[in-house]
């Protein structure tokens, strides 16, 4: 595992952080790495880094479909919702003076 600091700007001010990153190795076929180096070149970044966020990217959908399946099966087991019409309703509601507090779920039939 190796450190490494990262510069960035936020706000017109300097900030740093250290991201701890694991080293892995991974076996492309001729075509692939062929598309990768190619797709790194147009994004003007290395390969590695693209193949970084790409596995990040992919991270990030398994994780949120894993939340998407806990919620379905919570819903499934409790059949609580939220209507569309109380959804609209709040959404309609917001910035105006009398913003409606967000909607309850209740058993569906």
């Amino acid at each position: 595992m190796a450190r490494r600091a990262q510069r960035g700007v936020l706000s017109g001010r300097n900030c740093y952080h250290v991201a701890m990153t694991h080293r892995i190795a991974i076996q492309l076929d001729d075509e692939l790495a062929a598309r990768l180096d190619a797709a790194a070149k147009e994004a003007e970044t290395s390969p590695e880094e693209l193949a970084a966020a790409a596995i990040a990217r992919a991270v990030s959908d398994l994780e949120a479909w894993a939340e998407d399946e806990a919620a379905y099966a919570d819903y499934e087991r409790t059949r609580e919702a939220i209507s569309l019409s109380s959804m609209q309703a709040w959404v309609r509601s917001w910035g105006q003076p009398n913003e409606l507090p967000p909607p309850e779920s209740a058993p569906r039939k």
